[in-house]
């Protein structure tokens, strides 16, 4: 009997012992994450030095610390304190990866996807998107859209893409906005017309010029032509030569304006808009009026056009 306790006993030693020196190599290895990003970020009176920071990442990562094995594939990939390895970069973001770190999942995702040395495969890639995208992380979710709108390994699913456009939609991306809103239009006219506005809009509150255009648009087309002069107005401030031209359209045949010749050759000066149905416009107007028209879209543009990149 008092054999049978020693030896429980010894077993109970054994794994306290085994426990303590897992907490502690855990404790390093959380300790050289810090000294790493001190270093990386220069944090705590540390001067910024890539060089020290991966050693100390590279040591952590070898106690199988996950963030270590994250930081550590992105300095391969890119080339940061050590020299860049693609296939080194993939090595670590997939040890950091089956330990369930999503970041690093999801550049597992988009190495494959772009390809890295000889390999690519954008089968392994939309895994690896999944994973990161059901951890919530919002480009994993876009690129699932894209992926499943665009077509990968013959595969195509516009359902797939709608529902990823729509999860990254709905955590604020506004590029999945547009695109759901796009794809909604486009697939589904009719029964999911109010969740195509309500994506385009959110994206335009955000101040995307592209969305707002897009708002100003469906208003136009749902005959709200004063709704619709209001945020074409917005974006051709900011020199959107689409919204711009659909000014001039409007004042052309009177829609929420009053019809005006004048007024709708101005506008299609300011968006340099030129084909048949302009030069119809100008045959209209007197040479004296064409003249007034070019003074005025001059002058709008210097009061107007705001200083800023259009997509």
């Amino acid at each position: 009997m008092k054999f049978i306790l020693k030896m429980v006993a010894a077993v109970c030693m054994i794994l306290i012992v085994t426990s303590c020196d897992q907490t502690t190599s855990s404790n390093t290895a959380d300790h050289w994450v810090k000294a790493g990003e001190n270093y990386i970020y220069g944090e705590n009176g540390k001067t910024i030095n890539y060089e020290i920071a991966f050693n100390y990442f590279q040591k952590a990562a070898d106690k199988n610390n996950s963030t270590a094995q994250y930081y550590v594939g992105v300095m391969f990939r890119d080339g940061i304190g050590c020299q860049g390895n693609s296939e080194e970069a993939v090595k670590w973001f997939k040890k950091a990866a089956t330990q369930g770190f999503p970041e690093a999942q999801y550049n597992l995702g988009v190495m494959y996807r772009d390809g890295f040395g000889d390999t690519k495969d954008p089968v392994e890639a939309v895994e690896w998107f999944k994973k990161a995208a059901n951890h919530g992380i919002v480009e994993a979710q876009y690129n699932l859209g894209v992926m499943y709108r665009d077509g990968f390994n013959k595969t195509i699913n516009y359902h797939e893409a709608i529902e990823w456009f729509r999860k990254a939609a709905n955590q604020g991306d506004v590029d999945a906005q547009i695109n759901l809103g796009k794809m909604l239009l486009e697939y589904f006219p009719l029964s999911k017309y109010e969740e195509a506005f309500t994506s385009f809009t959110k994206a335009a509150e955000q101040g995307n010029i592209g969305a707002q255009h897009y708002v100003g648009y469906l208003n136009y087309l749902d005959g709200n032509y004063e709704e619709a002069m209001e945020w074409f107005l917005k974006t051709a401030k900011k020199g959107y030569a689409k919204s711009q031209s659909q000014i001039g359209f409007m004042y052309l045949h009177g829609q929420g304006v009053e019809q005006c010749y004048l007024q709708a050759y101005k506008w299609f000066i300011i968006a340099s808009y030129e084909n048949e149905l302009v030069r119809l416009v100008e045959r209209h107007l007197p040479k004296a009026d064409i003249e007034k028209a070019k003074r005025m879209a001059k002058i709008w543009k210097q009061q107007n056009i705001e200083s800023t990149d259009t997509p």
